[in-house]
């Protein structure tokens, strides 16, 4: 028997637009910008001077290049002040690589700041950090504020380094674009296109579509970012639970995979399986 119910998911979207302070040619260090300061990094405890970008959960910096503009690090989001103004976007790490929530998941208002979003890794810059892009261009350098930064406010297990499973081998991004579909679940599916991923999904999956971004690292491992999850309405089923679509509803915490006999498997950073998919 189907109750006649109507469960709505909340609109949840993860990314909210960053200030466009910086210029958009890329970054160049006006005249005007300060020397670094002599004063240790601005958290209740240093982190370590090991590079990693989880280091930065909790700390709170400088832009060297945009006067007036700080950037704070939690768990799970990064937030550029410039006056009073100050915008969030979410963000992901592996190691010294990282992962912002593109231009394209703005809602509203200006683009994000380039100097954040092309960021792709960071290292230890002195007192500081330096952020680059792809080409090893560095986009932003990060000096203290001077000041005491508070702890993390949101967990920082995204922001770990996986621990793959076996199997789980270097591979091109290509071969991971593309569509993958859920057994048994035609609609329930996942597709990765050119560092954006899609996600659908029926009412007997148990999952609901959501989309974000993503980039393949080196030795299988992955960043992945939920954007957005659209509002849908599903019926209440009485009888049997639908179908769980586990490697939709884990996406966003997903940090390696595995391709194998056309199957993608989906692992978390400790190495858990979160689901798996095949090509339809």
């Amino acid at each position: 028997m189907r109750i006649p119910a109507v469960a709505l998911a909340a609109a949840c979207l993860a990314v909210l637009p960053l200030t466009g302070c910086a210029s958009a040619g890329g970054v160049a260090t006006p005249a005007s910008a300060g020397a670094p300061s002599s004063a240790g990094p601005t958290t209740a405890a240093s982190p370590a001077a090991s590079g990693a970008a989880a280091d930065l959960a909790g700390t709170t910096w400088r832009v060297r290049e945009v006067d007036g503009e700080t950037v704070r690090f939690d768990g799970t989001s990064v937030t550029v002040t410039a006056g009073d103004r100050s915008s969030t976007a979410a963000w992901t790490a592996q190691g010294d690589e990282v992962l912002v929530a593109p231009a394209s998941a703005s809602l509203a208002g200006g683009a994000p700041a380039a100097w954040l979003t092309e960021a792709t890794r960071v290292a230890r810059d002195g007192d500081g950090w330096a952020l680059a892009d792809a080409s090893g261009r560095v986009t932003a350098r990060l000096d203290p504020t001077g000041s005491a930064s508070p702890a993390p406010t949101t967990p920082t297990t995204l922001l770990e380094t996986a621990a793959p499973r076996s199997g789980v081998v270097d591979r091109p991004a290509s071969a991971l674009e593309g569509r993958w579909v859920v057994a048994g679940q035609a609609k329930a599916a996942i597709t990765f296109t050119n560092g954006t991923w899609v996600a659908t999904a029926d009412c007997r999956s148990g999952a609901i579509g959501s989309r974000g971004a993503y980039r393949v690292l080196p030795g299988g491992r992955l960043l992945v970012l939920r954007t957005a999850t659209p509002i849908r309405g599903c019926p209440v089923f009485d009888g049997a639970p639908p179908v769980r679509a586990g490697a939709i509803t884990g996406i966003a915490r997903a940090a390696s995979f595995r391709i194998a006999d056309g199957v993608l498997t989906l692992f978390d950073r400790a190495g858990t399986t979160l689901g798996a998919l095949s090509r339809p």
